[in-house]
C-alpha cells in the first residue's frame, strides 16, 4: 500500500482553477519532490496534503485514510502523524530555541522535564546542532541553524510523514547541500516519507525517490528523476534548460 496516493485532484477557487487532475503515488520511506515555477501550483498541493486546504474533487489518502472524508477533528489527529518544515523555518521569535522545539509537543503529550531534556539533546544531535543551541534565541542563529531548528521541532513529535516548503530558499550552496543531506539522513534514520516543495533543480535531483513538476496546474511528469531526465515533454525540458541546468550536469549531480 502507497503511503500518500493523490488521484485527479481539482481545486478551484473564484471559478479559477488551480490544480486540474493531479495524481501521483508515494512508497512509505521515499522522498517526493514537487517542482513547478511561480504560480504552478506546488505549495497548494502541499497545503492539501497536510489538510489545511480542502480540494474541490478528487481523493488525497495518507497512510491508507482518505482525508476527503474525515471530519476537522478527525484532519487535526491525523497531522499528529504530520511535521511540517517552512520555508522561513517560522519559529516563534519570543521563545528559545528549546521552548520552539518542544511547543507542539508539549501541547499535545505529557512529559517528565528530564524526558523533554534529553529528547531536545537527541533531538539537536540528529540536525547537527551543538547542545547550547538550545538556549539561543531564534535571531542568535543563521538561516541554515533555524532550517535545522525548525525540523527538529516536525521531528519531536514522532511523525510518519515530513513536508518541506522550499527548504534550501535562500540558503547559500554549502548550506543548501547540508540540507540535503540533512533530508536523506533524516528520511534513513527515522523511515519517515517525505514531500518537498522546491524550485531548485540541483536539490531535488540530489535527494529525490520521485519528481512530480507542475505547470500551470496541471501535472507534467511524475517519476524518477531518471525518467524526469528523459522526458520528452517540451514544458518539463524547457523547466530544466530555464534553470541552466543540462542532462550531464544532472546525471554528476545524482552521481
Amino acid at each position: 500500500m502507497s503511503a500518500i496516493v493523490v488521484d485527479n485532484l481539482v481545486f478551484e477557487v473564484g471559478g479559477r482553477r488551480i490544480l486540474d487532475g493531479i495524481s501521483l503515488e508515494l512508497e512509505t520511506g521515499q522522498i517526493l519532490s514537487v517542482m513547478g515555477g511561480s504560480g504552478s501550483g506546488k505549495t497548494t498541493l502541499l497545503k492539501m496534503m497536510i489538510g489545511l486546504l480542502r480540494p474541490t474533487s478528487g481523493r488525497i489518502v495518507i497512510d491508507g485514510e482518505d482525508t476527503m472524508q474525515m471530519s476537522e477533528k478527525e484532519l487535526d489527529q491525523a497531522r499528529l502523524k504530520m511535521g511540517m518544515v517552512f520555508q522561513y523555518a517560522a519559529l516563534l521569535d519570543s521563545l528559545s530555541v528549546y521552548d520552539n522545539i518542544v511547543f507542539g509537543l508539549l501541547r499535545h503529550k505529557k512529559m517528565e522535564r528530564a524526558a523533554v531534556d534529553k529528547l531536545v539533546k537527541h533531538l539537536l544531535e540528529q540536525v547537527q546542532l551543538e547542545e547550547y543551541v538550545a538556549r539561543q534565541m531564534p535571531a542568535e542563529l543563521s538561516g541554515g541553524m533555524q532550517k535545522r531548528v525548525g525540523l527538529a521541532r516536525a521531528l519531536a513529535m514522532q511523525p510518519s510523514f515530513l513536508f518541506y516548503d522550499e527548504p534550501t530558499s535562500g540558503l547559500d550552496p554549502v548550506t543548501s547541500l547540508a540540507i540535503d543531506q540533512l533530508i536523506m539522513q533524516t528520511r534513513d534514520a527515522f523511515q519517515v516519507t517525505s514531500v518537498v516543495v522546491s524550485h531548485q533543480i540541483s536539490s531535488v535531483f540530489r535527494i529525490s525517490d520521485r519528481i512530480a513538476l507542475l505547470h500551470k496546474g496541471k501535472m507534467c511528469i511524475s517519476g524518477t528523476p531518471e525518467e524526469v531526465k528523459a522526458s520528452a515533454d517540451p514544458d518539463v525540458q524547457q523547466f530544466l534548460q530555464a534553470d541552466n541546468i543540462t542532462l550531464t550536469h544532472l546525471q554528476s549531480e545524482k552521481n
